[in-house]
């Protein structure tokens, strides 16, 4: 391709000349274009293995918020920390029927 203002050559991706910096009319590509997202829901194995090990839970929570899925990471985390509400709770109802020292 050949510049409109200077005539010289120019490279057929050039936005602008090298030359004269003028404007080639080719569009600038956008770098978000080429970025897929994917969609902000959790999987479903992922969310098991979040219950079984509080530690992978947090870490795909800090991830998906990272890349941008901020309802994936809730989901994660809520579900990290699942199993350590429903032992708070077992522990408690344990101590009110079966008190200490008796």
């Amino acid at each position: 391709m050949f510049c409109r203002n200077c005539g010289k050559e120019v490279n057929d991706n050039a936005v602008v000349c090298v030359h004269c910096g003028a404007a080639t009319g080719v569009p600038i590509p956008n770098e978000t274009t080429n970025v897929t997202l994917g969609k902000d829901e959790p999987e479903t194995a992922l969310i098991v293995l979040s219950f079984l090990f509080t530690i992978i839970g947090i870490i795909l929570a800090v991830i998906n918020y990272n890349n941008g899925k901020p309802n994936c990471g809730k989901t994660y985390l809520l579900w990290a920390f699942m199993p350590l509400i429903v032992l708070l709770i077992v522990l408690l109802i344990s101590m009110v029927l079966v008190p200490l020292g008796t």
